[in-house]
């Protein structure tokens, strides 16, 4: 999927323990838009990704200069998933991103050294 064309960027997650090496590699869906929901392919990435037992999140972009709202769906989405059932898959995601869209979203502050 493009994200210039479907408003959804996928990016590799990887989780790990503090103090330990990356344990196991996930997939972010970042729903950039509304219509990014109906993307063309959208539940059908989401699915396979459900279905071959990675963690799946999606990411909601707060306004602009704040940080975004994340979830991790795949146990939410794994029973319409196996039942195949795409109209059930895009309903939980337009859940997701309604629910994302409320979060409380902090300023993101920049920090770092001043030029000397």
């Amino acid at each position: 999927m493009r994200p210039d064309r479907s408003d959804v960027l996928v990016n590799l997650q990887y989780e790990s323990k503090p103090g330990e090496t990356p344990v196991r590699m996930g997939v972010t869906f970042t729903l950039l838009s509304n219509a990014a929901v109906k993307a063309e392919g959208l539940a059908e990435s989401v699915a396979a990704a459900v279905g071959a037992g990675v963690p799946v999140y999606a990411q909601i972009p707060g306004p602009p200069g704040f940080t975004w709202a994340q979830a991790r769906i795949d146990d939410a989405l794994r029973s319409a998933v196996y039942a195949r059932d795409k109209a059930a898959i895009l309903r939980l995601l337009q859940q997701a991103h309604r629910q994302g869209r409320k979060g409380d979203f902090e300023p993101v502050k920049l920090t770092g050294r001043t030029p000397t």
